[in-house]
């Protein structure tokens, strides 16, 4: 396409946009990276635009030149016809930790050059966001920013390195970066799922009590010494300066620091500082200090190696807590994936097992391509609503074989309107049909799940009692339909017992007593549904069950 096709066309499809809708929002021209913004007019495959040629010597690069030509166009047209200036961003240095660590440096700090195939002959164009908002403001004053696809971590590798401290790290700074050069709309280029830091290191701006408390909308200046060692960025609510929230990350990665941080400029006298982290140990968000005796408004506070932390300072003491560590208790059942029963749709049935402590199911796939399905139930209750309705979780993969979680949370996606709409709620089923391939890219690529595991959390003070005395084993394990041993009769007996069937578990002394009721010497399909009518009450014992 030459420039001339791409800024007429611009120019057509805006005006028809306008006079539909003159308060409508244009975004253009929505350039795959860096490449196109310095060069589109030379391909590097054979393609030279002539028309781009003879301008070019006016024009710093690609980017200047097309806001040049909207802004004509705008003044011959007698309205804005690009509201938002659009380019995507993906960070090439991004082979290494120490790389993702570095890459949103690239977005903001001019004494930065990144490691990468655009270095040195594209070392004018960056940072990338100042050069963007440089261009703007000389040649078309008034365009919003927008990032509509970034990812400063290894996209390729997301499954890995989106379980890395380092990817919640790099994004924090990356938002910190659009806020200090207006960027007006930003969308994170990825699998989310797959990326628990990223999602946490959002939420650190947006929700980081998990009540909705965030970053203010006021930035307010904010330094630290070496970038490559910490970032800061800071703000207020409004004019109101009783609380000032800051970003800070420790880009450490063998040793915690101490961060002494002084506020001036204001009047307030400071009296509290609350520490919101997330840390190499875990990607959830958690307090890992409270201070209520702050003097001169001054705060010092140590970051664990490899960290990003939300810290809260206020004119008033916090009743805030530091996170208590779980005692956390994780159970797994796997299944292989051709075991695994079919409903009347031809699909396989998954036994969801005990829902309240369901966290996720990990689906190992083989593709030869990068694909999706769904994990879908048939009895969806919104939140607010009565009614069930058909709801589904997507599962997707990637080339290759892996592991691929789906999170076992209130989120579900249902149809209103023959469209998908995303709805918090929970589902009454006890087993969800999978639905494996949905989509394929390229399509008609082979795709074969392996197994599918679901993981259980329990809090160990949820667990009943281990005590082996006599009178402890007694009350705990002789308990008809309990073949797990945990004390009671659920869902997880029912599939202990149908797994001893497959031959995929044994079952001995007390738990097999525990469900032999027909004295067969084995487990078999009427002692599983005996259970099973039992849990949802159309029996009350075991005596008789033929």
């Amino acid at each position: 396409m030459t420039n001339e096709e791409l800024i007429s066309k611009s120019v057509e499809l805006a005006k028809v946009v306008k006079e539909i809708d003159p308060k409508a929002e244009v975004y253009g021209p929505a350039f795959w990276g860096m490449l196109p913004c310095m060069q589109i007019g030379e391909t590097g495959n054979g393609f030279t635009d002539p028309d781009w040629q003879a301008v070019k010597s006016n024009y710093t690069w690609y980017m200047d030149y097309y806001l040049d030509q909207m802004k004509k166009a705008e003044e011959e047209a007698g309205t804005r016809l690009i509201d938002v200036f659009d380019v995507h961003y993906y960070a090439q240095d991004v082979s290494t930790d120490e790389g993702i660590l570095q890459a949103a440096r690239s977005l903001y700090d001019p004494e930065y050059e990144e490691n990468s195939w655009l270095m040195p002959w594209g070392k004018s164009y960056f940072p990338f966001l100042t050069r963007m908002q440089e261009s703007i403001n000389k040649y078309y004053p008034g365009t919003k920013l927008a990032i509509s696809e970034y990812n400063l971590g290894n996209i390729s590798n997301e499954k890995n390195t989106g379980k890395s401290v380092i990817t919640g790290i790099a994004e924090a700074e990356a938002l910190g970066a659009f806020a200090l050069n207006d960027v007006y709309f930003a969308t994170y280029w990825g699998t989310l799922p797959e990326c628990p830091y990223v999602e946490s290191a959002i939420n650190l701006y947006t929700n980081y009590d998990g009540k909705g408390a965030a970053f203010g909308d006021t930035l307010v200046s904010a330094e630290t010494a070496d970038l490559s060692k910490a970032a800061a960025f800071a703000s207020i609510s409004g004019e109101d300066d009783s609380v000032v929230t800051m970003t800070l990350s420790n880009k450490d990665a063998a040793s915690e620091e101490n961060a002494v941080i002084t506020l001036t400029g204001s009047d307030k006298n400071y009296q509290s500082a609350v520490v919101y982290a997330i840390t190499q140990d875990s990607s959830d968000i958690k307090i890992i200090d409270v201070q209520n005796d702050v003097e001169n408004n001054t705060i010092t506070v140590t970051l664990p190696a490899l960290s990003v932390a939300q810290i809260v300072i206020s004119d008033k003491k916090s009743d805030a807590a530091v996170t208590e560590e779980p005692d956390i208790t994780v159970k797994e059942t796997v299944y292989d994936y051709a075991d695994l029963e079919l409903s009347a749709n031809g699909f396989p049935m998954l036994p969801l097992g005990d829902k309240d402590h369901l966290k996720e199911i990990v689906f190992n796939v083989s593709a030869g391509a990068l694909g999706g399905g769904g994990l879908c139930f048939n009895q969806v209750v919104p939140e607010g609503e009565t009614a069930a309705v058909w709801g589904s979780k997507p599962i997707s993969f990637d080339a290759g074989t892996n592991d691929n979680i789906v999170k076992f949370n209130d989120k579900f996606t249902i149809v209103v309107d023959e469209k998908g709409v995303d709805v918090t709620g929970k589902t009454l089923d006890d087993f969800a049909e999978i639905q494996p391939n949905w989509w394929t890219y390229p399509e008609g690529a082979d795709v074969t799940y392996n197994t599918v595991k679901l993981v259980y959390e329990y809090d160990n003070a949820e667990l009943p009692s281990e005590n082996t005395s006599e009178t402890d084993t007694e009350t705990v394990s002789a308990l008809p339909g309990d073949a797990d041993l945990s004390g009671k009769v659920d869902i997880l007996d029912v599939i202990t017992v149908n797994r001893a069937m497959l031959g995929k578990e044994k079952l001995e002394g007390q738990a097999f007593e525990n469900i032999d009721f027909n004295k067969n010497q084995k487990p078999d399909a009427s002692e599983s549904l005996a259970i099973m009518k039992y849990i949802v009450g159309l029996i009350t014992d075991f005596n008789n069950i033929n």
